[in-house]
């Protein structure tokens, strides 16, 4: 009977030596390399299908070992086998130990960012508590308000003359929207030309006074109205010294709101201050409600980017002349460039308080 040749002594003990003396070899040629490069990956791969590829008769399993090999024949298997374990194991030690390196790397990168959410979610809830609190302080100051207005934005018969300016871009419209309708002045200018209109506030008191005068004045929140509409149900939009309240998102999202509920070819007139004079920038913080200024380039290209088109700016309400440095007289050329230099001071310093951007949905 023919011996099985994976039984026979002789050729184990010779398949065990080559195998060893690879793995030796091995050893010594990359006792230099300071990582793990792909070829040695794929070297221990190698390796490691070819002893599966034995099958369950394999000297290198100990199941094996433990019931085919006699004595004296076993216990020098067992110790041969010892050895090249402990040399397959020095030849991965790195590339464990690599992993190792990895594997903790990743959990603290995880932990870091975990710390992270943890601690924004923290600064998220203590702003929105901020924002809250800051809400209900500013309603108490109730019918105070009403007269702060009166004398920081000037009476109501001076922001009906103001606010006439825009009344030719809502003729013949309906159901058109006074955010932040105040005390009601562009209200009675759109009923006196009759011109379907109504307004909202945040403010209570504001609403009491807009109703006061026969208006259609709602209290309500500019964004949460707007998600409540349905789309393209408003003849147009009248913003007045409203955006400065907002944040950058809240702005953002305001006006893509509108364009959503404004019908095609009606317009929005959005007015608010000047930061880009010196003297309407000083004016703005009199105002504890305000938020931020918006230039009028950044505002212009958010309303381009939502879609209004024909977007223009135009500027209102200039400082009076006694504020402004008045041009000297005299000949000579030094004269004159005085003069230019006064009118660009004059420009940046006692520029119009106000500006509104126009767009057509």
């Amino acid at each position: 009977m023919t011996q099985d040749k994976r039984l026979d002594p002789a050729e184990i003990m010779r398949d065990i030596r080559r195998r060893v003396v690879e793995q030796v070899r091995r050893k010594r040629t990359e006792e230099i390399a300071s990582e793990i490069d792909d070829k040695r990956v794929e070297d221990i791969k190698s390796a490691l299908e070819d002893m599966s590829r034995l099958g369950t008769g394999s000297p290198w399993q100990a199941r094996y070992l433990g019931s085919k090999y006699q004595f004296p024949l076993k216990p020098l298997a067992l110790k041969v086998r010892r050895i090249v374990q402990a040399e397959i194991r020095w030849t991965l030690e790195s590339f464990i130990e690599e992993q190792r390196r990895l594997n903790f790397s990743t959990a603290s990168v995880l932990r870091t960012i975990w710390e992270q959410v943890r601690e924004f979610r923290s600064i998220t809830a203590s702003l929105q508590e901020h924002a809250r609190r800051s809400s209900t302080d500013l309603s108490r100051l109730g019918h105070r308000y009403v007269a702060f207005e009166e004398v920081a934005r000037g009476s109501s018969s001076l922001v009906r003359s103001r606010q006439a300016f825009f009344l030719e871009h809502f003729r013949g419209r309906r159901n058109v929207l006074d955010i932040g309708c105040g005390r009601g002045e562009f209200l009675q200018l759109l009923k006196e030309i009759g011109v379907e209109s109504y307004g909202i506030d945040k403010d209570p008191e504001m609403v009491k006074v807009s109703r006061s005068y026969g208006l259609n004045a709602i209290e309500a929140d500019a964004l949460d109205h707007l998600r409540a509409l349905q789309d393209r149900t408003l003849g147009g939009v009248f913003c007045s010294q409203v955006i400065e309240h907002m944040n950058s998102a809240e702005a953002l999202e305001f006006i893509e709101l509108a364009y959503e509920k404004l019908l095609p070819g009606s317009k929005i007139v959005i007015e608010t201050v000047n930061p880009t004079s010196v003297f309407a920038l000083s004016e703005f913080y009199r105002d504890i409600t305000h938020v931020k200024p918006i230039h009028p380039l950044t505002l212009k290209f958010l309303m381009d980017c939502v879609g209004f088109t024909s977007v223009e700016v135009q500027f209102l309400n200039q400082p009076g002349e006694n504020q402004r440095l008045d041009p000297i007289s005299g000949p000579g050329a030094d004269i004159e460039r005085i003069n230019r230099n006064f009118q660009k001071l004059n420009a940046l310093l006692w520029g119009p308080m106000d500006y509104a951007a126009i767009g057509i949905r």
